[in-house]
């Protein structure tokens, strides 16, 4: 039986090391941001001039951001990684589900948003007990669902494609030892294609941090309403109170998840004989 490259001591040394050598620069430059506000080096800056004018709200809609952003992809893992394991070995439903989702990721942002104004309104007068759950016309539930439908082709695509590449003498080995159908897809499939389906879901988690500034647009707060307050009066720092924070955001987690992606593609060299 054929047996896939095995990976050598240097490779899993560096998958492992990897996130170490990322991390204190990114530490480092936090900590210095920190000290500096801290200390008041920047409070002559305009864009915390107009912080200091908006600190009681400013907390709220960091929050609020984030919560959109996070929940849309969590909502988005939970049910598009179970969708494309189911659809994968069924080409035309595969490839049905891809084409769907491609469909939605072409519509432009805002013209999802306005789309799901209408429905998500009739919903919350129809059926009892959507209001109270926060389902309307506008606020957050149609930017949670615009944002929920963009995660989703990102995260199928890249289950997809994770598990496409399993190396088959893998499979094959697994197979050969007895393992059940169900054995083979968490113990050997899922934990291979693992750093793949983390890539999709960084792609996206970045991709949403920046999608959420919209929502402010629709009532769903976030930092987006500086933003849109800031485009509104001609003030460039109040664009900028809105901006920052979701550049710093995004990169955040774009550097704490290429951390986590490193090892994982340790974890999955380990399985690999």
């Amino acid at each position: 039986m054929p047996s896939a490259c095995p990976a050598s001591p240097q490779t899993r040394a560096w998958a492992i090391r990897s996130p170490a050598r990322s991390a204190p620069p990114t530490s480092l430059l936090a900590a210095a941001t920190g000290l500096a506000l801290r200390t008041g080096f920047w409070d002559n800056l305009s864009v915390l001039r107009e912080y200091a004018g908006r600190s009681d709200t400013f907390g709220r809609e960091l929050r609020t951001h984030a919560i959109l952003a996070l929940a849309s992809v969590a909502a988005a893992a939970l049910v598009g990684i179970p969708a494309a394991v189911l659809a994968r070995p069924v080409p035309p439903l595969r490839s049905g589900l891809l084409t769907t989702l491609n469909v939605v990721q072409t519509v432009p942002s805002m013209a999802l948003f306005g789309m799901l104004i209408a429905p998500l309104a009739w919903i919350g007068r129809a059926i009892p007990g959507a209001a109270a759950l926060g389902i309307a016309g506008i606020g957050a539930a149609p930017a949670s669902v615009a944002l929920f439908a963009y995660a989703l082709l990102p995260v199928v695509a890249a289950t997809v494609a994770g598990l496409d590449a399993v190396p088959w003498p893998v499979r094959d080995a697994a197979r050969g030892v007895g393992m059940t159908e169900r054995q083979r897809l968490f113990r050997v499939d899922l934990p291979l294609a693992l750093p793949t389906i983390l890539t999709g879901i960084r792609i996206v988690l970045v991709q949403n941090i920046g999608l959420a500034v919209i929502a402010g647009l629709v009532g769903g707060g976030g930092l987006g309403v500086f933003v849109f307050q800031g485009i509104s009066q001609n003030a460039g720092d109040l664009v900028l109170l809105g901006a920052l924070p979701t550049v710093a955001m995004a990169t955040g987690a774009a550097v704490l998840l290429d951390a986590v992606i490193d090892l994982s593609r340790g974890g999955a060299a380990e399985r690999i004989p």
